[in-house]
Protein backbone atom coordinates (compact mmCIF):
# COMPACT_ATOMS: atom_id res chain seq x y z
CA UNK A 1 0.00 0.00 0.00
CA UNK A 2 1.28 3.46 -0.82
CA UNK A 3 0.63 6.32 1.29
CA UNK A 4 1.54 9.67 1.89
CA UNK A 5 0.16 12.80 3.88
CA UNK A 6 -2.26 16.05 2.89
CA UNK A 7 0.45 17.69 2.14
CA UNK A 8 0.57 15.11 -1.37
CA UNK A 9 -2.38 17.13 -2.54
CA UNK A 10 -0.85 20.25 -2.61
CA UNK A 11 1.88 19.58 -4.05
CA UNK A 12 -0.22 17.62 -6.76
CA UNK A 13 -2.40 21.13 -6.62
CA UNK A 14 -4.89 18.18 -6.14
CA UNK A 15 -8.67 18.78 -4.52
CA UNK A 16 -10.30 17.32 -1.82
CA UNK A 17 -13.14 16.30 -3.75
CA UNK A 18 -10.80 14.20 -6.14
CA UNK A 19 -10.49 11.67 -3.24
CA UNK A 20 -11.69 8.33 -4.30
CA UNK A 21 -13.59 6.97 -0.55
CA UNK A 22 -11.02 4.67 1.49
CA UNK A 23 -11.25 0.95 1.83
CA UNK A 24 -8.21 0.56 4.46
CA UNK A 25 -7.08 1.49 7.14
CA UNK A 26 -4.25 2.05 9.50
CA UNK A 27 -2.64 1.63 12.55
CA UNK A 28 0.41 3.87 13.92
CA UNK A 29 2.46 3.22 16.66
CA UNK A 30 0.74 2.73 19.85
CA UNK A 31 -1.97 0.61 17.74
CA UNK A 32 -3.79 4.21 16.92
CA UNK A 33 -5.62 4.46 14.04
CA UNK A 34 -4.92 7.13 11.56
CA UNK A 35 -7.53 8.79 9.89
CA UNK A 36 -7.34 8.31 5.97
CA UNK A 37 -9.12 10.87 4.28
CA UNK A 38 -9.16 9.25 1.08
CA UNK A 39 -7.12 7.55 -2.16
CA UNK A 40 -5.86 9.26 -4.99
CA UNK A 41 -4.84 7.63 -8.27
CA UNK A 42 -1.17 8.75 -9.24
CA UNK A 43 1.11 8.19 -11.93
CA UNK A 44 4.84 8.05 -10.67
CA UNK A 45 7.77 8.54 -12.87
CA UNK A 46 11.64 7.26 -12.10
CA UNK A 47 13.92 7.79 -14.58
CA UNK A 48 12.54 6.09 -17.67
CA UNK A 49 10.04 3.88 -15.75
CA UNK A 50 6.62 5.12 -14.85
CA UNK A 51 3.78 3.02 -12.81
CA UNK A 52 0.12 4.25 -11.52
CA UNK A 53 -0.35 3.53 -8.34
CA UNK A 54 -3.71 4.12 -6.03
CA UNK A 55 -1.99 6.58 -2.68
CA UNK A 56 -3.62 6.39 0.45
CA UNK A 57 -3.96 9.88 2.07
CA UNK A 58 -3.38 10.01 5.76
CA UNK A 59 -4.01 12.89 8.05
CA UNK A 60 -1.31 12.60 10.44
CA UNK A 61 1.43 11.35 7.65
CA UNK A 62 4.23 13.18 6.45
CA UNK A 63 5.93 12.41 3.01
CA UNK A 64 5.10 9.97 0.91
CA UNK A 65 5.39 6.28 1.03
CA UNK A 66 5.57 4.14 -1.85
CA UNK A 67 4.75 -0.08 -1.59
CA UNK A 68 7.51 -2.50 -2.10
CA UNK A 69 5.21 -3.57 -5.51
CA UNK A 70 5.55 0.68 -6.68
CA UNK A 71 9.36 0.04 -6.08
CA UNK A 72 9.85 -2.87 -8.02
CA UNK A 73 7.49 -1.57 -11.44
CA UNK A 74 9.47 1.70 -10.94
CA UNK A 75 12.89 -0.92 -11.18
CA UNK A 76 14.41 0.95 -7.65
CA UNK A 77 14.93 -1.92 -6.17
CA UNK A 78 15.10 -5.53 -8.08
CA UNK A 79 12.38 -7.72 -8.60
CA UNK A 80 13.64 -10.53 -6.67
CA UNK A 81 14.09 -8.18 -3.75
CA UNK A 82 14.73 -8.84 -0.67
CA UNK A 83 16.50 -11.74 -1.74
CA UNK A 84 19.97 -11.86 -2.99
Amino acid sequence: MCTAGPNLLAQLQAENHWLLAPKHRLRGVGNNTLRVLGALIVDIRYSSETTTELIYIYNHVTGVYLSLTALKKLHVVEANFPRP
